[in-house]
C-alpha cells in the first residue's frame, strides 16, 4: 500500500505537471518515519497476539489487539496524508 497508493495519487495529480513546475517525490507523499513506527508496532502487536493465543494469556491478546488497532489508525493517517497532498 505504501508503494501503490502514493504512486497512483501522484500519477493522477502531478503527471501532467512534470517538467513544468516542481512536483513532490513519491517518498514525500507520506511520512516515512510514521510508516516505520506503524510497521514495528504492527509486528510487535502481531507477535503479542499470537503469543497470547498460543499460551492462553488473555492480557497478551488484548494488548496485541490494541496495538494492531493503533497501528491501523497510524496507517489510515498516513494514507490520509497521501490523499491530502
Amino acid at each position: 500500500m505504501y508503494k501503490i497508493v502514493p504512486f497512483l495519487v501522484w500519477f493522477h495529480k502531478y503527471s501532467d505537471k512534470v517538467g513544468l513546475e516542481p512536483v513532490p517525490l513519491l517518498r514525500e507523499m507520506f511520512g516515512e518515519r510514521t510508516g516505520e513506527v506503524q510497521f514495528i508496532l504492527m509486528v510487535v502487536a502481531t507477535v503479542s497476539t499470537l503469543g497470547g493465543l498460543l499460551t492462553g494469556q488473555q492480557g497478551c491478546i488484548i494488548a496485541g489487539a490494541w496495538g494492531l488497532s493503533v497501528a491501523a489508525m497510524i496507517f489510515a493517517y498516513n494514507m490520509y496524508t497521501v490523499f491530502r497532498k
